[in-house]
């Protein structure tokens, strides 16, 4: 295995996200087919979140390549209700994608744990993803339950 980089994802980066968001949601049969006009506002969500604070976008990529073999997207969820989060803010783990060729070598770990290191530093405690059923045992792995609607979700312990 090549050495694995993780960083902020960077502009460079977006066409290669985007080939593996379509690809597991292809894999997954998450939603419908993936049409041009879902690919256009992924590609302008992913543009526009490159530069902002409330969006954690990291990426894997092959040492000394720009190949991006995979990737997470999160962001903060602000202003709610406090009467089943802790605190007014919860963080949304969107999408995160490993190419099929490079998993089970601890990509997606090293993902999942930048994203909650983001969460941690901006003291958001209150987390949520959704998960086909395939990706459920590792996201549990991490903390996260099953909610009755399907969501998973972790609290994350205060440490104060």
């Amino acid at each position: 295995m090549s050495k694995i980089e993780i960083s902020r994802a960077k502009n460079a980066d977006i066409d290669g996200m985007l080939a593996l968001l379509i690809y597991i949601h292809n894999e997954d049969k998450i939603t419908s087919p993936r049409n041009d006009e879902w690919k256009k506002r992924t590609k302008n969500f992913l543009e526009s979140g490159i530069e902002n604070d409330d969006v954690a976008m990291v990426v894997a990529r092959e040492e000394n390549t720009s190949i991006v073999v995979g990737c997470g997207i999160a962001f903060i969820i602000k202003g709610l209700p406090k009467f089943y989060l802790a605190g007014d803010s919860y963080g949304y783990i969107r999408w995160m994608a490993v190419d099929p060729e490079m998993r089970n070598q601890g990509i997606g770990g090293e993902i999942m744990r930048t994203l909650l290191s983001y969460f941690k530093k901006q003291k958001v405690r209150t987390l949520q993803i959704h998960a086909g059923e395939r990706a459920k045992n590792f996201y549990e792995r991490f903390g996260f339950g099953v909610s009755e609607n399907e969501n998973m979700w972790l609290i994350v312990p205060d440490e104060s």
